[in-house]
């Protein structure tokens, strides 16, 4: 039996960064009255990428410089590179100067690129590579100095749809994680109601009338110096998890400064809560198998009074948003943390105690449901991380690509050629629409028809073209070496006109040119025909104007905004300064 053979090297290029992605960190200053859609690095979750409450949000509401990005932007978080933030925005807005837009250029598919960039390979090489140590970047020459795989265009989006189908299966485990969170407090208004009108008339009093004890520890002299190897526990903030205790990483110390710290032990039934810190408000609670134990300055030891409140139902009103609210908008906790004066203080609803321990009961049986499918989440978790690594090896799709070597080849070859084909396809179009008197269009036209295609059909994902503001906004130099290409295949012809000092393209042969269009994928030719029924009756004025409006950042150096002459200039500047 033969072994299957794993790739000993990597026989894909590898290429800089800077070659397959540009940055495009235009700046906009929000103004007053504008309403914009922020997204800021605590928009972006963590691993995912997910874009979260995000909102229209008025100009003076955001302060300083701000970036510019569209739907066919990556937009990766370069401030704490261990954090993973990289996302695939659907819509325009603008974000943090801690983001960069990236916009990848024709030899890279985004959806790849950014998986990439989210890969534990990279994510380590960027924080191996970051600057400054409290606030860590990894910056703008960093990145377009590092390295990435690129396989043959075909392989790309085989490596994204294997990878896409498994984000799925994850995405529909956090959703299903979402869900079970948001029960919580449904199942507390359902029944208790609104804690503040209290429709129900049960008790109100507060925390302190209802507990024995609300304090805390301290770290020991000597700080972890003094930890041991065994011996009983010292419960920091980072063992209380929201509505669990998590004993993995405790600290152990002396058996004679457990003694010592006798006043902060924690018993059975203890609820603890974190009072400062970045995981302010999490709760949780002893169960009766609680080893010896103390707590530091930055846990809470509150004890229900036995018969008043149970733990659990205590820790749970803890956990609601309506107390969290409470506790992490405190004047001042930010800096001080919640203090203990304000933890007794919190008014509290207190109910028969059949009653709690009814609501503790849906709430235990919604937490076990939801621990299952933490678990599962977690298997899924680890083999999407699996596949991560091998689609950047060549191991995930090596059999798919030995199988289909000659089609991979054929589409190469048709991705090389879609940014002609994508041009030729407008011009097919324009043509379409056109008296025989009319059918020539300026290169100025077809140049915003290309952009606008990239900008707002399936092509913004491919960025065939890398635009750059110029004199008549948006400008690609690249697509006058394909319009020369597509003259020399006797399929177009380009014109200088002395007199109208504009070139003009005129289709040479349209039925030659819908055997060539039979190459370009449907939905680019799609594309183009939207693009042509949505702008291609504007004249050549009113179709500048659209653009400017609509993208502003890339009008920044044009002549007509500058009122640098009229709209059609009768002196030449050459092919760069006439699109």
């Amino acid at each position: 039996m033969t072994k299957k053979r794993k790739p000993t090297a990597l026989r894909w290029p590898m290429m800089e960064l800077g070659d397959v992605v540009s940055i495009e960190n235009e700046g906009v200053t929000p103004q007053p009255g504008e309403i914009y859609r922020y997204v800021g690095l605590e928009h972006i979750e963590q691993q995912t990428g997910r874009i979260l409450n995000t909102q229209d949000t008025d100009g003076r509401d955001i302060q300083s410089l701000k970036y510019l990005f569209g739907p066919s932007h990556i937009l990766y978080g370069k401030l704490r590179p261990n954090l993973n933030k990289v996302a695939l925005p659907a819509f325009s807005g603008i974000c943090s100067t801690d983001i960069l837009p990236l916009a990848t250029r024709s030899s890279a598919l985004r959806e790849f690129v950014a998986y990439y960039l989210r890969s534990r390979e990279f994510v380590h090489h960027a924080v191996q590579h970051a600057t400054g140590t409290k606030m860590p970047r990894f910056g703008p020459q960093q990145l377009l100095k590092a390295r990435m795989p690129i396989p043959p265009f075909p392989v790309q989006e085989r490596i994204v749809q294997i990878l896409q189908k498994a984000d799925e299966i994850r995405r529909k485990r956090r959703e299903a994680l979402d869900l079970a969170d948001a029960i919580l407090p449904a199942i507390f208004h359902d029944t208790f109601g609104d804690p503040t009108s209290n429709p129900k008339g049960y008790e109100r009093t507060t925390v302190g009338v209802v507990t024995s004890l609300v304090t805390s520890g301290y770290t020991p002299r000597g700080g972890a110096r003094t930890y041991v190897d065994d011996g009983p526990l010292l419960i920091r903030s980072q063992n209380i998890r929201m509505l669990h205790l998590d004993l993995t990483d405790c600290a152990h110390i002396p058996e004679e400064t457990h003694e010592e710290m006798a006043r902060v032990r924690v018993v059975p039934g203890d609820v603890l809560l974190n009072i400062t810190g970045a995981s302010i408000g999490r709760v949780a609670w002893a169960d009766d198998e609680i080893p010896p134990a103390n707590v530091n300055q930055h846990v809470c030891i509150i004890r229900a009074k036995k018969g008043v409140v149970t733990p659990e139902y205590l820790a749970y009103c803890l956990a609601t948003p309506w107390y969290q609210h409470i506790i992490l908008n405190a004047p001042g906790s930010a800096q001080s943390g919640f203090n203990h004066a304000r933890v007794r203080a919190l008014e509290i609803l207190v109910p028969p105690l059949p009653v709690q321990r009814a609501f503790v009961m849906q709430v235990q049986a919604l937490r076990e449901a939801r621990d299952k499918c933490l678990a599962g989440t977690e298997e899924i978790e680890r083999g999407f991380e699996g596949l991560l690594a091998r689609a950047f090896t060549e191991e995930l799709t090596a059999e798919w690509e030995a199988t289909n070597a000659a089609e991979i080849a054929r589409q190469t070859a048709v991705h090389q050629r879609l940014p002609c084909l994508l041009v030729l396809a407008l011009l097919a179009e324009k043509v379409k629409r056109a008296s025989r008197a009319a059918a020539e269009v300026l290169v100025t036209a077809l140049m915003k028809y290309t952009f606008l295609l990239q900008m707002e059909g399936n092509g913004g994902r491919r960025r065939l073209y890398h635009f750059v503001p110029y004199h008549y906004g948006p400008f690609a130099k690249e697509l006058y070496t394909d319009l020369q290409a597509l003259q020399e295949e006797g399929l177009v012809r380009v014109d200088n006109d002395s007199e109208e000092d504009k070139t003009k393209i005129t289709v040479v042969d349209p039925a030659k040119v819908d055997e060539v269009l039979a190459d370009l994928p449907d939905d680019l030719k799609e594309d183009a025909s939207t693009i042509m029924d949505t702008y291609g009756d504007l004249d050549h004025n009113a179709l500048l104007k659209t653009v400017y409006e609509k993208y502003p950042a890339y009008a920044k150096k044009s002549r007509l905004r500058r009122g640098r002459g009229p709209s059609r200039p009768t002196k030449s500047r050459g092919k760069k300064g006439q699109a």
